[in-house]
């Protein structure tokens, strides 16, 4: 870096995320669908979605609904499990990406520190499928 100045700069992209890829959903479009086996997880940056659950008649039973700011996806990105369920966008909605590729690169994940955390991740999973 030429100058301090340019160093913070960099340093308030990485830490806002500017560094991640940036998809655009219209509204109506499926984000995640239930049973997909994607790793990624999505921080919303604008817009609205909502989290669902669907049957095999097609019922849907509300999860959640998300917003500017929310995270969605992350068991799949840190577990390497299929999705458990499914994200719509209700508005024109933008996410930031998050791969296992940067999570990588970002928190450090390839060393003991990664093993520690996926630890912890699959016996949070244990302890949820037991309840």
């Amino acid at each position: 870096f030429e100058s301090v100045l340019q160093m913070h700069a960099a340093v308030e992209d990485f830490l806002h995320g500017k560094h991640l890829p940036i998809i655009h959903f219209l509204a109506g479009d499926t984000i995640t669908k239930t049973g997909e086996n994607k790793q990624t997880a999505y921080f919303i940056h604008e817009g609205t979605c909502v989290a669902y659950e669907e049957d095999k008649e097609g019922n849907r039973t509300l999860i959640k609904h998300l917003g500017a700011g929310d995270v969605f996806g992350e068991l799949s990105l840190l577990s390497n499990r299929s999705r458990t369920t499914t994200v719509e966008a209700l508005a024109d909605t933008s996410v930031l990406e998050i791969n296992p590729d940067n999570l990588s690169q970002d928190l450090g994940l390839n060393d003991w520190f990664g093993a520690l955390f996926s630890q912890v991740v699959e016996r949070y999973l244990a302890l949820e499928t037991r309840l």
